[in-house]
């Protein structure tokens, strides 16, 4: 079974958006997705990206599109 998984709480779809609404004054533009595939699928879209920088700052290897 697939299951949809939601980061960003500033959609109105996120399970967690009206308590989020309540709790903060604004969204961010900070936000996760999951890439549907693996490493040859995740290589292409980086790879397609116009702006890839690494995200060094938050502590781990994320990086910032």
């Amino acid at each position: 079974m697939y299951q949809r998984v939601y980061f960003f709480t500033a959609l109105e779809s996120h399970p967690g958006h009206e308590v989020a609404k309540e709790q903060t004054s604004g969204w961010s533009g900070m936000m996760g997705f999951y890439v549907k595939g693996g490493l040859e699928e995740s290589t292409a879209l980086v790879s397609n990206l116009k702006m890839f920088t690494l995200a060094e700052s938050l502590g781990c290897h994320d990086s910032l599109i």
